[in-house]
């Protein structure tokens, strides 16, 4: 009997949660009932000076509208979040900002075009969703502002490897090794004066690129291509030699040196 009652109560059990999923599975998520307000989404960015126009996202939180919503952007120029970035280096291209009826979504554009901007510097553009007359959409409070953090491009440019070690060349012969000249930076780069100097300069050679200055893109490199020739009749069994390659490049900042560090070693020809 025991067994039966038993059996029984955990059939009912089963069939009472399977009706209780079933259930869940029609709950409907209570609809927002409040005022209609507008949104930053997110609130804030970073992007590098000159990128062109950059779309920042705005958001309806309410249902939908039967027609389109409009409100006026600005610039912030007052308080701890006021703009530091100069009028002319920012145009705002979307002044009334519109999420089309149907739709939750819409974009603010703002064409970023700086290049007063020192390498490692930032500035700061924030705008403001505004209430409209025309409409009962409001700014939701604590997402109303936008701050778009706006950094100066700089050129990092070194070379890759830092130093060359030629092969141990004999009297009379020479020996070719490459480094490459490397823009690790956001900025393009002129690379200038490219030449040898050093206590034993005259034993090195620049053999590529023919001319002494170039230009790289971010990312990009040029190859430079260098002979080492020991002397032709040495005075001892192994003669060391020392080196570099110069150059400059500049970036907003003006111009920067660096140099690649060469060595190599000369021993007497075979007889």
């Amino acid at each position: 009997m025991n067994i039966v009652k038993r059996c029984f109560t955990l059939t009912l059990v089963v069939l009472v949660s399977v009706s209780m999923m079933g259930c869940f599975d029609q709950v409907v998520e209570p609809e927002y009932d409040g005022p209609p307000k507008v949104q930053f989404d997110p609130t804030s960015d970073a992007v590098l000076d000159d990128v062109g126009a950059v779309p920042l996202n705005i958001q309806l939180i309410a249902p939908q509208q039967s027609s389109d919503s409009q409100f006026p952007v600005t610039v912030v120029d007052t308080g701890d979040i006021a703009t530091t970035l100069p009028s002319d280096e920012y145009e705002l291209l979307t002044e009334t900002a519109t999420i089309p009826a149907d739709s939750s979504f819409g974009t603010v554009q703002v064409r970023i075009d700086s290049s007063g901007i020192p390498p490692g510097g930032t500035r700061l553009l924030t705008l403001a969703l505004e209430e409209s007359s025309n409409s009962d959409i409001v700014p939701a409070t604590n997402f109303q502002f936008f701050q778009l953090t706006v950094a100066g491009r700089s050129a990092d440019v070194g070379p890759d490897p830092a130093s060359v070690t030629f092969d141990t060349t004999e009297a009379g012969s020479t020996a070719r090794d490459t480094f490459a000249v490397v823009n690790e930076g956001s900025a393009p780069s002129d690379v200038s004066n490219l030449a040898v100097s050093g206590a034993d300069a005259g034993r090195f050679s620049i053999e590529a690129p023919a001319e002494d200055s170039f230009t790289l893109p971010p990312g990009e490199s040029q190859d430079v291509v260098v002979d080492f020739a020991p002397e032709s009749a040495l005075a001892a069994d192994t003669v060391d030699y020392e080196g570099s390659v110069d150059f400059q490049f500049t970036n907003s900042a003006g111009a920067t040196e660096a140099s690649a560090e060469l060595t190599g070693t000369g021993v007497p020809s075979s007889p």
